[in-house]
């Protein structure tokens, strides 16, 4: 399995995502969170710190890791914002408007935060990366496959509103098409194989390490929204553990090393999709209620 035909199904996936969170999310939905500098602020601090700082913990304390999975831990760590985060937190009752302006805000933001917590991590762990994800190269990911499509999205809402009424339920049906396509892609038989041939070298204890990162950041996120609806739990819990897949797959290519550090970020996509399974489940059923 080869990770630049695994990232360029990714961003076409992506892009299909994305182009349907712009055009049925209108720009004041994607500004809901700005208006809550309380809750954006909690928000910001589960994903792009606590996150990173549980990963920086848990390496510390299992100085023995391979250099590899810290490097590819680390790299999770400074990709927040992942697309499928909107699609994800759907499925566990999340709240829609809060996910997509929490998605768009941490877009903006993974222009300053990457990089830093890449170079962070780089300073503490010495992961010997050869690259310190160039901002330049973050910027034409995000830009290409999130800031794009959400774009076109907000612009044909703008230009052509009543065809958008009408694209909005195919294209509805596109996206969560291409959300199960994803989904697919890492639990059809023969690609999870691959993926459990490529991710078991790496070693239980790392396993155990991604396990553990999941849970604590479902927990950090439901802390940290606590005081919200139990929809807004969900979806700040689903965005703590979602990590951008495609650019942490991007940045492993530019360190020189993709065979060395891409099982570790495959494996944590394989584990968070489990584990957040049965959160999703059980979080569903909690936000019904309240939605009711």
């Amino acid at each position: 399995m080869q990770a630049p035909l695994i990232l360029k199904a990714l961003e076409i996936i992506i892009f299909i995502l994305m182009l349907g969170l712009g055009v049925n999310q209108s720009l004041a939905d994607l500004r809901a969170l700005w208006r809550n500098p309380g809750l954006m602020l909690r928000s910001l601090l589960a994903v792009t710190v606590l996150f990173p700082l549980a990963t920086g913990l848990l390496l510390k304390l299992m100085p023995s890791v391979p250099p590899g999975v810290a490097a590819g831990l680390a790299i999770l760590a400074a990709c927040p914002g992942a697309p499928v985060t909107y699609k994800r937190s759907a499925m566990a009752g999340g709240d829609p408007a809060y996910t997509s302006s929490l998605h768009i805000t941490m877009a903006i933001l993974t222009l300053l935060i990457t990089p830093a917590t890449l170079a962070l991590f780089n300073a503490v762990f010495q992961l010997e990366l050869e690259v310190s994800a160039p901002l330049a190269e973050v910027a034409r990911q995000v830009a290409a496959v999130q800031f794009l499509p959400i774009g076109l999205g907000l612009l044909l809402q703008q230009a052509a509103p009543r065809a958008t009424q009408r694209l909005r339920q195919p294209l509805r049906r596109l996206a969560d098409g291409a959300f199960l396509a994803l989904a697919a892609m890492l639990l059809f038989p023969v690609v999870l194989w691959a993926i459990v041939q490529l991710v078991w070298p790496i070693g239980g204890w790392a396993i155990a390490l991604m396990a553990l990162l999941v849970v604590a950041g479902l927990g950090l996120g439901v802390l940290l929204a606590r005081q919200q609806p139990p929809g807004m739990q969900s979806s700040l819990a689903v965005a703590t553990i979602a990590r951008n897949l495609g650019l942490a797959l991007l940045i492993a290519q530019l360190g020189g090393a993709p065979e060395r550090i891409s099982p570790t970020i495959l494996g944590y996509a394989l584990v968070s999709l489990l584990l957040a399974a049965p959160f999703s489940i059980w979080s569903k059923r909690r936000s019904a209620p309240a939605a009711g």
